[in-house]
């Protein structure tokens, strides 16, 4: 078991971002993540990791990612600490995709919403740095720190670590999101929004 904390922010200029991760983090690789959301008897009213608890349907759902030909089970537990993302996370990997999607519909589940991620991946002492294009979004920085700790106050350094890691990249603090991307892009995809960042 491990846990994660998070966050991301959104970025205006991608080709200077990704100059200031070349000079200052590892370059790891190239991605692309296709991502497809299993909701377990949701609750129209929330959305998965809203809330400050992690209670809701995102503890009811999973999801199963295809990254570079390796397809993984995740589930999590969500809490909010300020802007961090903390999640509990727990995966397995699955050797044929299409036969446990088939095994899904079978039982009466459906990938109920969908995502797809294309970016570069960096490291610098301890943090996993992305610089995404999701799709129908935009562009986005994220920052994650993996613990293997049940600690509040590790949990707490390491969110202030990714927010000094941000100061250092130029991240205007106005830009972190805090919002879910399954949250952002049911605006997007019910119609028109308000939202202005997520065009």
């Amino acid at each position: 078991m491990a846990y994660e904390v998070e966050m991301k922010a959104w970025v205006d200029d991608w080709d200077a971002m990704e100059a200031r991760l070349r000079d200052m983090c590892r370059f790891v690789r190239g991605f692309r993540k296709d991502d497809r959301y299993y909701l377990v008897n949701p609750e129209p009213a929330t959305e998965p990791g809203d809330g400050a608890s992690g209670a809701g349907r995102s503890e009811r759902g999973f999801r199963v990612r295809v990254d570079a030909g390796r397809a993984c089970v995740t589930f999590k537990r969500k809490e909010r600490h300020r802007r961090a993302e903390i999640n509990m996370e727990r995966e397995f990997e699955v050797d044929d995709v299409e036969a446990f999607n088939e095994l899904m519909r079978r039982i009466g589940l459906e990938p109920q919403f969908t995502k797809v991620k294309e970016g570069l991946e960096f490291e610098h002492d301890g943090l996993v740095i992305e610089l995404v294009h999701v799709r129908e979004l935009g562009d986005f920085l994220e920052v994650e720190c993996v613990d293997e700790r049940d600690d509040a106050s590790a949990h707490q350094a390491a969110a202030q670590r990714i927010e000094e890691f941000f100061t250092r990249c130029g991240v205007d603090p106005e830009r972190i999101e805090s919002a879910p991307y399954m949250k952002l892009l049911r605006r997007i995809r019910s119609g028109p929004t308000d939202a202005g960042r997520a065009t």
